[in-house]
C-alpha cells in the first residue's frame, strides 16, 4: 500500500510541479508545498479509505467536493482526531435535513456513514491558506486555472475513488457538489466519467448545496435527503426489524405495517431465552387486554376458551404470550381465520365442503386437539368435528405462517421419535409402535418419516391420526399456509405421496385457496368485511411493498 501511494503520488507531484513553473511560482514555493501536500494525501486516503471500508455498508449519497483544508490542525471531517466541524458541514446541517439532534463531531460522521453518505474530494492536493495557490484564488475570473489544474486528476484521481466505491453503490445513488464551481468549471468531464459507472449527478436546483455566504444550504441538503428523512421517520414508526431476507422478511415487516397503521400500536417488547429484553416490529404490548391480536371479541372469546380447555386436557401447546402479543404467530392466524365458525355452523359447513363434498354436518372447530392416548406434545393446529352421512370424523389441519416445520427439540442430537448410535429421541419407542401397527397409512420405511426435516412434524400429525381412529370412523389430515410458502406447499405434496390412500386422506389448503372459496359463500356484510381485513393483514402485501423497498 505504502509503495502505492508512493508512485500514485509522484505522478501527482509532476502536475503540481508543473502548474508552479507555468504559475510563475518559485521553485523554494513548490518544494515547501510539495512535501506538506506529500503528507497530508497519504495520511487523508488513508482515513477515506479506513471510513469507507469499515463504517459504510451501501453507498447511497455521494457529495462532490475539492479537498479537505488540514493544514497544521489536520482539519478533516473523516479525521476523529479533529473533533470539531466546520462549515464545510457543521452539525446543525444534518440535523436540520434529518430532524434528529446531533450536537458532535463524532455523531455527525456517524449519522453519514449510517445513511450511506459519502464525501469524495475530485482533488488530492489539501491546498488552504498556507500553501501559495488555493481553489479559490485558481477559481477567479482573472487567472481561471480552475479547470487547467484540476481537470488532468479527474480520469486518474476521481476514477481511482470510483473504482473503491462502486461496489458499495445501492439503488438510485444521488450525487451533488459542495461548491457550484466544481460543476462550471470541471461538470463536463464529471459527468462523463459518472456516465462510466452508470451514475449522475442531481439537476438543479439539487445539484449542490451550496449556500451564499458560506456553509450549507440546510433546505436544499433536507431536500436531497428527503427520501431518507421519510424513511427513517416511517422506521421509527415501524420499529425494530430484524436483518432477514425473503420470504419471512416481508411478513414480518407487513405486520409491523398492521400494527402500526392499522392497530395504532406501540412496538412491542419481548424478553428472549437469555433473559434480554428486545423489541420487534410485528409485537404488540398488554395483548391480553387490547385483544388487538384478533379481528373480533368473538374471535378473543374463543381463544380465552381454548386456553382453558387446553390446560385442562394438556395437549399440544398454547403460549399465551406468542397468542395475545405475536403478530407474526401462526397460532393466532388459525383462530383469526377458523374460529369464527362455532358460531357460523352453517357457514363452516358450506366452506368445508369446499374441500370434501360429502361432509353433511359440522359440529365444532377445536385447536390444539390431540387424542387422549397421545403422549407428546404434538396436537394438530386447527380440526374440524364433521360428519358424512352417519359417519363421524375428523379433519385435521397443520398451520403454518412464516415459521418451519419443527423437527428435533431444542439439544437434541436427532429428530423426533428418531434413534441412532448417538442418541434414542425419548418417543422413538411410541412412534415406532404406532407406525408398525398401521403400516396401511404408512408405506415407506420408517426412518424416512422421522429423519426428513420436511416430512418428521407431518408424520407425526399421522400419528395423532390414527390414535383417533377409535374416536371417529374417518380421519383427514393436511396442510395450511400461506400460497407463496413454495418450500412449505411442495413438502406437502410430496407427503401425501408417502402415506397410503394420500390423496382422498391428506389435502394442502393455501390462503389463496381459503380466500377464494370463502368469498363465494353467502356471507353477510360484517362477515365478508371480516374476511376482507384477514386477507389484508396476512395477504396484502401489496399495501407494505414500498415499505419493504425502503428497508
Amino acid at each position: 500500500m505504502a509503495l502505492t501511494y508512493k508512485l500514485v503520488w509522484h505522478n501527482l507531484s509532476e502536475h503540481l510541479r508543473q502548474f508552479y513553473q507555468i504559475s510563475g511560482l518559485r521553485v523554494e514555493d513548490f518544494k515547501k508545498d510539495e512535501y506538506d501536500l506529500n503528507c497530508a494525501y497519504h495520511k487523508i486516503e488513508e482515513l477515506w479509505t479506513k471510513n469507507l471500508d469499515e463504517h459504510i455498508k451501501s453507498v447511497r449519497y455521494i457529495l462532490l467536493s475539492e479537498a479537505p483544508l488540514w493544514g497544521n490542525d489536520k482539519k478533516y471531517i473523516y479525521n476523529p482526531d479533529y473533533e470539531k466541524d466546520s462549515i464545510f458541514f457543521k452539525c446543525t446541517d444534518l440535523s436540520f435535513a434529518l430532524g434528529k439532534e446531533i450536537s458532535t463531531k463524532i455523531e455527525l460522521v456517524r449519522e453519514l456513514n449510517q445513511i450511506g453518505f459519502l464525501i469524495i474530494d475530485i482533488s488530492p492536493f489539501a491546498l488552504n491558506s498556507s500553501t501559495r495557490i488555493n481553489y479559490t484564488s485558481l477559481s477567479r475570473k482573472k487567472k481561471n486555472n480552475y479547470p487547467a489544474f484540476l481537470n488532468p486528476l479527474i480520469d486518474s484521481f476521481l476514477r481511482a475513488k470510483l473504482e473503491k466505491v462502486k461496489n458499495k453503490i445501492q439503488g438510485d445513488v444521488k450525487i451533488f457538489y459542495r461548491y457550484p464551481r466544481t460543476e462550471k468549471h470541471l461538470g463536463d468531464s464529471i459527468e462523463t466519467l459518472l456516465k462510466e459507472y452508470g451514475l449522475s449527478v442531481l439537476q438543479k436546483p439539487n445539484n449542490n448545496v451550496f449556500k451564499q455566504g458560506g456553509g450549507v444550504d440546510k433546505v436544499r441538503l433536507r431536500n436531497i435527503l428527503d427520501y431518507l428523512y421519510f424513511k427513517m421517520m416511517l422506521e421509527s414508526f415501524i420499529g425494530n426489524i430484524p436483518q432477514e431476507s425473503g420470504f419471512i422478511k416481508k411478513f414480518r415487516l407487513h405486520q409491523g405495517w398492521w400494527r402500526t397503521f392499522v392497530l395504532n400500536e406501540p412496538e412491542g417488547v419481548y424478553t428472549d431465552s437469555k433473559g434480554n429484553c428486545s423489541s420487534v416490529c410485528n409485537r404488540i404490548n398488554n395483548g391480553k387486554k387490547s385483544l388487538k391480536n384478533f379481528l373480533s371479541k368473538e374471535i378473543a372469546d374463543s381463544v380465552a376458551d381454548a386456553l382453558k380447555e387446553q390446560k385442562i386436557s394438556g395437549s399440544g401447546i398454547m403460549d399465551e404470550d406468542r397468542l395475545y402479543n405475536n403478530l407474526l404467530s401462526s397460532q393466532p392466524l388459525a383462530f383469526n381465520l377458523f374460529a369464527f365458525f362455532n358460531n357460523n355452523k352453517g357457514l363452516a359447513l358450506e366452506f368445508l365442503k369446499t374441500i370434501r363434498p360429502d361432509i353433511t354436518y359440522f359440529d365444532k372447530v377445536v385447536f390444539e386437539y390431540a387424542p387422549d392416548s397421545n403422549k407428546d406434545s404434538s396436537a394438530f393446529d386447527i380440526g374440524f368435528v364433521v360428519k358424512s352421512g352417519n359417519k363421524n370424523g375428523y379433519i385435521g389441519l397443520e398451520c403454518k405462517y412464516t415459521d418451519t416445520f419443527s423437527y428435533r427439540r431444542k439439544g437434541g442430537k436427532v429428530n423426533y421419535g428418531d434413534k441412532s448410535e448417538i442418541e434414542e429421541d425419548q418417543n422413538y419407542g411410541n412412534y415406532f409402535k404406532l407406525y408398525s401397527e398401521n403400516r396401511d397409512r404408512f408405506p415407506d420405511d420408517y426412518f424416512s418419516y422421522v429423519r426428513s426435516k420436511d416430512y418428521n412434524q407431518l408424520f407425526r400429525n399421522e400419528l395423532l391420526a390414527v390414535q383417533l381412529k377409535s374416536n371417529f370412523e374417518f380421519v383427514v389430515t393436511g396442510l395450511f399456509c400461506h400460497h407463496e410458502d413454495k418450500e412449505t406447499i411442495n413438502s406437502g405434496k410430496e407427503f401425501q405421496k408417502k402415506i397410503g390412500n394420500g390423496v382422498n386422506d391428506f389435502i394442502t389448503l393455501t390462503y389463496a385457496d381459503y380466500f377464494e372459496r370463502i368469498q363465494k359463500l353467502n356471507l353477510s356484510w360484517v362477515q365478508r368485511e371480516q374476511i376482507m381485513m384477514l386477507w389484508v393483514r396476512y395477504c396484502g402485501l401489496r399495501l407494505s411493498r414500498e415499505l419493504l423497498n425502503t428497508t
